[in-house]
């Protein structure tokens, strides 16, 4: 930290072992050398309270409002450490909000090279199957990278120690086996349990050694040995204690309302408070608020309160605090948590707060908003005729709020009891989106054609029963559908048409064209931006279904535009990634401009969100794209490790498909033909046959690789006419790059490898144009600078196994161009075509003269022309003729 550089640690340990003291005493150390200090306890209301967490820590520094989004928490923060180092510490983290916890480690994260140290205490270990903890924590430290402290119960010699610390005397063989039977090595109850034991006169000290006093020494129970010695016999303090405990926290204006329901005196209230804050059972958390010195405190004496007590106790806090906003300062969903757990089954009014609880909630954090739906349905009269829509709305929020399992669970329920209408119909695409989400289109479509003929409108139907029918390898049924649904799209509301559109898009991605994909794209994003009458999160999704449709086929620019409408619209929404989908369409964007270091943190941090919530489809595709990265660094071990653990099951065919292309393309990769040429063939007849695109693509341009590799230019020759073919009927970019790639590296096609390289660049797809260089390397004229082009892009990606690609051809032609300086950026010396093209604008030749001396298209020279005046820096004609007269190099001015 004094060096300017941050990190993250875990304290994990039970209750009562001491992670609370290390804690403060850490904080009372980085006070000491005039750091910021934030802390906050975690209580287990918080988690149903968007953001709970971060309005604790920020309430520290006397902020009237805090932060509600993750991006603001770390500017927060960032600012912050501008001026000194900064500490950040949650205690009880396993207890704080999802939305909390993801901003605080986000920011940690993303401030790394800052002085900012973020510690979290926990009972729980994050890493447990489906603890919830893993997407958050869990993907911060590492017991490895010893950013873990666990504490371990006291025993043997460390509990003696404890004890003689605490008594003044070392304990017996009997005392320290009473102790840990009682205690089970918990620190802080051996402490208050020596004391409960020392105040009942249960022990004895002689000659420096503690006895127990008798044969049957009093059995408290551990709890109540540390109630004991913080209350002995004062039922006044110990009453006020458990009032405390069911609001959690309070501050000072509290005092009159736990006066009233102490029935006490004003007086006599605020000199109990007094008294606990004197024996550290209360301590100040500097935001004005007051909480328990131990958690455990808190929750010993909320547990003292009977169930029907507590009922009473929310109930008459509910009824006092009613439109009391600004005497208290209480959050309203805070109240709203004591409105329903004071209320009885059947209570309308408590059913209504909670539903609106769950209205506000949604708009920050869609996951408290499906918990406080729960607690609707907790309080609602059985086989209350309203169940079913706020089970619906519940399927919805945990679905925008990525808990997919959790969305299908209440959307089943709802469709147990709603009637055909809207929120039906809703409920069945929620429920599909999830199934699809989560790789089991099979279960959609089985919902699907069950729903059949009850939805209003069947285009949304269609289209997803269209999408589920590629995917499990029914192309002729996807397509039959396909076109029912695009035969009626545009007579659907704007809500029906972006399900429509998005699954109409994947149906095209996979066994479509690219005309229809993009005029799916172009509606999605019309939907998104321009009506109105959608609400935000229908229109972030449609965005972000426009943005992964584009990037799968290569349109990377318009992807990337698309990102960034879909992020201002997931900042009005509150919540973003629909599915999975923008980050797919972020990674892929950065795998082929070639940002593969961008790429590669995208997917080390999204990924395990992915996992944890159970969208294995997009995981797996995700996955795919690390591969390719692992594949062109060389990494062969991380690719096949990475493929094996993210394997889709068979019966989802595309999805297997997929990755048993990518996964023989490796083996290609790795020189292994024997085992990946017959695969690759025998997925080559079966994409044929089924009109797999996105399959064929990767197969084709394996194929072409491996063949070359095994210098059987005629089968690579055949398998590249048959890509070009494939190509052309798909229409998209990615396709027609790869096979035009592919047919120059076969048949020396120059022209093909020059117009991949103008359209790449153009859009600056540079993983795309340092293939399309290395091509013309093997093949064209300028080979020399190609290469070295090549070799500085592939240079820049990190892409090992391209850059001895490159080397092995630069050594053919007498070049070493891993010595050479790299050029990424600089401008370089002409090629022969360019010094020729500028011999010809010299000579007067128009475009279309220059087009038919070249043998090349009007837009060819057009982007050779642009290319020319940015690598020479003159912007006409006339500049470079000049400059040719002068016999300028044409390296810049």
């Amino acid at each position: 930290m004094s060096a300017g550089v941050g990190s993250t640690y875990l304290i994990l340990g039970e209750a009562g072992t001491g992670k609370t003291h290390l804690l403060r005493s850490t904080l009372d150390a980085a006070r000491g050398r005039g750091w910021t200090c934030l802390y906050a306890v975690a209580h287990e209301y918080d988690r149903d309270i968007p953001y709970a967490t971060v309005r604790t820590v920020v309430g520290v520094l006397g902020h009237s409002t805090a932060p509600s989004d993750p991006n603001s928490v770390t500017a927060l923060l960032q600012s912050m450490t501008d001026s000194s180092p900064v500490v950040v510490v949650v205690d009880d983290a396993h207890l704080a909000d999802e939305d909390s916890l993801v901003a605080v480690t986000l920011a940690a994260r993303h401030l790394a090279g800052r002085p900012l140290l973020v510690i979290f205490a926990s009972r729980t270990r994050p890493w447990t199957t489906g603890e919830r903890l893993v997407a958050t924590i869990g993907h911060l430290v590492s017991e490895q990278a010893q950013t873990v402290l666990e504490l371990r119960p006291v025993e043997g010699q460390a509990l003696g120690e404890l004890v003689e610390s605490v008594l003044g005397a070392a304990p017996d063989e009997r005392l320290t086996g009473y102790l840990t039977e009682r205690t089970r090595g918990n620190a802080l109850l051996v402490r208050e349990t020596v004391n409960a034991l020392r105040t009942a006169g249960a022990v004895r000290i002689e000659q420096g050694i503690g006895y127990l006093v008798d044969d049957s020494p009093p059995r408290f129970p551990c709890p109540a040995a540390l109630l004991h010695r913080l209350f002995p016999g004062d039922h006044a303090v110990r009453a006020l204690g458990r009032l405390v405990s069911v609001f959690g926290r309070v501050d000072l204006d509290y005092l009159p309302l736990l006066a009233e329901l102490a029935e006490r005196s004003p007086g006599e209230v605020r000199a109990v408070f007094d008294s606990l804050v004197a024996s550290g059972a209360l301590v100040a958390t500097g935001s004005g608020w007051y909480e328990f010195g131990h958690p455990l405190i808190g929750e010993l004496l909320y547990d003292e309160i009977g169930p029907a007590e507590r009922r009473r106790v929310h109930a008459a806090i509910a009824a006092r605090i009613e439109g009391t906003d600004h005497e208290l300062g209480m959050p309203a969903l805070e109240r709203a948590r004591h409105v329903t757990e004071g209320a009885a089954r059947g209570d309308i009014a408590a059913v209504t707060e909670a539903l609106h609880a769950a209205d506000r909630a949604l708009r920050t954090s869609p996951r408290a908003a499906a918990r406080w739906y729960g607690r609707a349905l907790d309080l609602l009269p059985r086989a209350d005729a309203a169940a079913g829509e706020i089970l619906g709305r519940q399927s919805a929020a945990y679905w925008k709020g990525a808990r997919p399992a959790l969305a299908i669970e209440a959307g089943r329920q709802a469709l147990g009891v709603l009637a055909a209408g809207r929120s039906r119909d809703r409920t069945v695409a929620t429920v599909v989106h999830c199934h699809n989400a989560m790789g089991d289109p099979q279960r959609a479509l089985d919902l699907l054609v069950a729903e059949a003929g009850q939805a209003r409108d069947s285009t949304p139907s269609l289209a997803q029963r269209a999408a589920m029918s590629a995917r499990l390898g029914d192309t002729d049924q996807a397509r039959v559908l396909a076109a029912a649904a695009w035969s009626q799209v545009r007579d659907s509301t704007p809500a029906d048409q972006v399900v429509a559109y998005t699954y109409l898009g994947q149906v095209e991605a996979s066994v479509g064209t690219f005309p229809n994909l993009l005029e799916a794209v172009d509606r999605l994003e019309i939907l998104g931006t321009g009506e109105r009458e959608l609400p935000v999160g229908t229109r972030t999704g449609a965005l972000e279904s426009a943005a992964v449709h584009a990037a799968t086929a290569g349109a990377t620019g318009r992807a990337n535009a698309l990102l960034t409408k879909a992020g201002d619209a997931a900042g009005l929404a509150g919540f973003g990634n629909l599915g999975g989908q923008a980050v797919l369409a972020r990674a892929l964007a950065e795998f082929t401009t070639g940002d593969w270091a961008a790429a590669s943190e995208t997917i080390a941090r999204e990924a395990v969100h992915l996992e944890f919530s159970g969208m294995r489809s997009t995981l797996v595709r995700l996955r795919c794209v690390e591969v390719q990265i692992l594949t062109g660094r060389g990494d062969f071990r991380r690719a096949v490790s990475v493929l094996a653990a993210t394997k889709p099951p068979a019966s989802c065919r595309i999805d297997f498909a997929v990755w048993q292309a990518v996964q023989a393309s490796v083996e290609v990769s790795r020189s292994r033909f024997e085992d990946a040429i017959p695969i690759l063939e025998r997925l080559r007849s079966e994409a044929g046959a089924r009109g797999w695109n996105e399959v064929g693509t990767i197969i084709h341009a394996s194929l072409v690789e491996g063949y070359l590799a095994r210098g059987e230019v005629e089968a690579a020759g055949r398998v590249a006419d048959e890509f070009c073919r494939l190509a052309e009927d798909i229409g998209s970019p990615t396709a027609r790059m790869a096979s035009g790639i592919g047919h120059a590296l076969s048949f020396g096609d120059v022209g093909r490898a020059r117009d991949v390289l103008l359209e790449a660049e153009e859009q600056s797809l540079h993983y795309i144009a340092a293939q399309a260089h290395h091509a013309l390397g093997v093949v064209g004229r300028d080979g020399a600078d190609h290469l070295e082009a090549a070799w500085a892009l592939f240079k820049k990606m990190g892409a090992t196994l391209w850059l001895k690609r490159v080397e092995a051809a630069g050594r053919s032609r007498g070049l070493v161009l891993d010595r050479r300086v790299d050029k990424a950026g600089a401008p370089g010396p002409l090629t022969d075509v360019e010094r020729h093209l500028v011999t010809l604008v010299r000579d007067g030749l128009s475009n279309r003269q220059i087009a038919e001396v070249l043998h090349y298209s009007s837009k060819t020279v057009e982007a050779y022309l642009t290319r020319l005046y940015k690598k020479t820096g003159y912007n006409s004609r006339v500049e470079l003729i000049v400059a040719h007269e002068r016999a300028d190099s044409f390296t810049g001015r």
